[in-house]
Parts: structure tokens; sequence; C-alpha cells
């Protein structure tokens, strides 16, 4: 795809501190920042990542300078694009995407799209995507393909995720914009700290469509955990939504301090499981990291391969007890994040 493309006129806004004024130009570089300089000569432009690498690298030596940033016509400036996630299968590649206060989907349903090189790449897929005459129309999900006509672009032609709402009715009804909590570090693709009214929370999400289910098997679990106010398990803090309050993609809960088990553990290990089975959950993935020490007490995370009991059927229980020690056992790093 060519860095250089257009369909019509841009827009760049100029301000000077005394001044404003308004240039138009009909082709602009999807590559990284644009950047440009005027002088009272004429307008002169470079191109660079930042405007202070592009005075850093010389690229503009005209002064007096007027920094300006390119940005669609009849739009203010570029809004914060950025990344978020992505998942890519063969001839399918999904992106979720920042722009501003927005969290938008991509879904591009052709290798020749985007280069090789830049699928992994948040800059480089946006530069990419930006060159899409539709990318800056109003859109919650962008569905690009390929024909013998070109590149063709479809609004809207699937819905943003959301977890069941009945999922949610089971745990608590606090719920967090997901762009205005604090992020402090990155656990897993789907796993991050945040910090929540100054305490540092574990958020995690469901990035796509095909990890809700998961997601909503763990929210099972825990509203049958809070029904029977079960406390070997971490405290769950709310929900956590996109845009709209009914976009719910994850939740937070507390974060545990303490060490994995080791087999001399296995007794603490051991009357946590039996409890956990007693109310009619089967956690379905122990590890030994899924298992925190805390103090005298065993507390248990990750519910998301559970499944809830069935009246008199026990033989599921017996076999994930029989494996503990096992587990513990186990010098291996499955299941470490």
């Amino acid at each position: 795809m060519s860095s250089k493309q257009h369909s019509g006129s841009r827009k760049a806004s100029v301000g000077t501190g005394l001044r404003k004024r308004t240039w138009c130009f009909n082709e602009f570089v999807s590559r990284g920042e644009v950047v440009l300089a005027g002088s009272r000569g004429g307008l002169r432009s470079a191109i660079a990542p930042t405007a202070s690498q592009a005075l850093s690298t010389g690229y503009i030596q005209y002064a007096p300078l007027i920094i300006i940033q390119l940005h669609a016509a009849g739009t203010t400036m570029r809004e914060t694009e950025e990344v978020l996630s992505l998942d890519l299968e063969d001839n399918d590649y999904l992106y979720r995407i920042r722009r501003g206060k927005r969290v938008v989907y991509v879904s591009v349903l052709h290798a020749d799209i985007i280069p090789l090189d830049h699928r992994t790449d948040g800059p480089r897929i946006l530069s990419c995507l930006r060159c899409l005459p539709e990318w800056n129309e109003e859109w919650k999900t962008l569905t690009v393909t390929k024909s013998p006509n070109g590149v063709e672009c479809t609004f809207n032609k699937f819905s943003p995720h959301a977890l069941d709402h009945r999922a949610i009715l089971t745990c608590a009804d606090h719920r967090f914009n997901l762009l205005k909590l604090e992020h402090s570090e990155r656990i897993s693709d789907r796993i991050s700290r945040v910090v929540v009214c100054g305490r540092v929370c574990v958020l995690k999400i469901a990035r796509f469509q095909h990890e809700l289910e998961a997601l909503e098997k763990e929210i099972r679990a825990y509203g049958v955990l809070m029904n029977h106010r079960f406390s070997l398990v971490p405290e769950f803090i709310g929900f956590v939504y996109e845009e709209e309050e009914n976009r719910v993609i994850g939740f937070l809960i507390e974060e545990l301090h303490g060490r994995h088990p080791n087999i001399r553990d296995l007794r603490t290990c051991k009357y946590t499981v039996e409890q956990l089975h007693s109310i009619g959950i089967i956690h379905g993935d122990l590890n030994r990291y899924n298992i925190i020490i805390t103090g005298h007490e065993a507390k248990l995370i990750d519910f998301e391969a559970s499944t809830l009991q069935k009246e008199g059927h026990h033989e599921e229980a017996t076999d994930e007890l029989r494996k503990l020690t096992e587990k513990l056992l186990d010098s291996s790093e499955e299941g470490l994040r």
C-alpha cells in the first residue's frame, strides 16, 4: 500500500501563539506524524515522527517556525489513536483500537491489505488503516476486504462484543470505564494491574468476541462464590466497560499478595479445594500458579475453566482433588503467566 494516498483535500490548522491560519493540502504521508513548518518566506514541509524529532534532526531549519499537524478536513486535530489488541489468523486480522475516548474494532479479511512486517506493529498498522478513505467516518466496527474493484470497507457489519447481561447480574454492580483506569503493569495479553482509587487491582478482559465464553464462566463462578460468601478467593470489585456501560468486556478483582504453594502446603490447599467443591464449583485448572498462599490460607484464582457441579455427580471433584498432589509437585512453569 502506497504511503501517499488521498481521495480529497485535507486541512492543517496552524497555531503560532499569536495567530491561526489554515492551509489545504491535496495529499499527505501516512507515516508517523506529518510536521510542517512555515516561514515568512513561504510554506516549508518536513516529515518526522514528532515535532521535536523534526527539529532535532535538522529537518526544519526555517525561522520563525510554525509547527502544524495534519488532520481530516472538517474535524479537529486527530484524536489519540493506539492499537490496544490484535488477533491474527490466516486472512483474518482483528484489531482493537483506541480512538480518543472510543474503542473501535477492525476486521481485515485479506492478507495483502496490511503488509507482513506491519501486521503486529501498532504505528504501522495505523499508518495502513489511515489510508482508507472511510477511516475518518463514524463507525464502531470496520470490515476491510479486497475485491477485483480494490479495497472495500463496510461499516458496523459486526457489533462490538460484550458480556451477556445475565452473567453480569450475578455479581457486583460497580462499573468502571476502561479508558479511565490508570494502568500500572501488563501481566499478559488479557490481564494487567490497574490503580482504582489508589488501590492496585487486577483487570481481566475479553479483547474479542471469541474470548467471552471463558470470561463468562469465571463471572458465573464468582456469582456463586459471592452468594456463598466464599472468602478463599480475591474480592470481586466490579465490571469494566468500553464507551457504554452495557458494553462490559471485563472485571476487576483484588490483587492477592503471597506465594505459590509447594508440596508442604498440601493440607492447606486441600482444605480450600474441598471448600470450593462443597459449594458446587469445580475449578477446572488447578495448578500451583492458580493458588496463592496468603498467611495461613490458600486462595484460588482463575476460574475460566470452572464448571458448576451437578447434584450427585462427584467424579470431577474427586478427580480434581486426587490430582492436587501431582500439581504441587510439578516443577514446570505450566500455568505461569
